[in-house]
């Protein structure tokens, strides 16, 4: 199967719809760069670019600005990659039939201000991309 779908014969797949997870980070450079019609192989042949070759001049377009924006620049990348979404919403090259429940669980012995129902900001995730915007903001107790 797994073969199948690196040289795109398959009419419908079920996948991650991006390599890094959407919502990791404000910078969706790497969750698209993979729709880059760059990487897409007509179908038979190995592909380096996303399973479902789906690929768009206006989404080619939008990653050569995001590879071009100062990830530091958080307003101008969150600016960019709304008109990913726009453009990932417009075509649909995939439709997300299942969601992520994920269980995290920490204590307050060594370190406070976890994120959660009362203090949401960020994702409460320690082992995606989140927990860099986490750390900043934990407290230690001394301990």
């Amino acid at each position: 199967m797994a073969d199948l779908s690196r040289v795109g014969d398959f009419d419908v797949s079920g996948a991650w719809p991006a390599f890094e997870p959407w919502g990791a980070g404000p910078d969706l450079y790497r969750t698209l760069d993979r729709y880059n019609s760059e990487y897409i192989s007509p179908i038979g042949e190995d592909n380096q670019g996303h399973q479902s070759r789906w690929s768009s001049e206006e989404m080619d377009t939008i990653i050569a600005d995001l590879r071009e924006t100062d990830p530091a620049n958080a307003e101008a990348v969150i600016d960019v990659g709304i008109e990913s979404l726009k453009e990932a919403v417009i075509e649909m090259p995939g439709m997300p039939t299942f969601g992520y429940i994920g269980f995290i669980a920490w204590d307050q012995t060594y370190w406070t201000n976890w994120p959660g129902a009362e203090n949401p900001y960020t994702q409460p995730y320690t082992h995606w991309g989140p927990f860099k915007y986490m750390t900043p903001f934990l407290e230690s107790t001394g301990r």
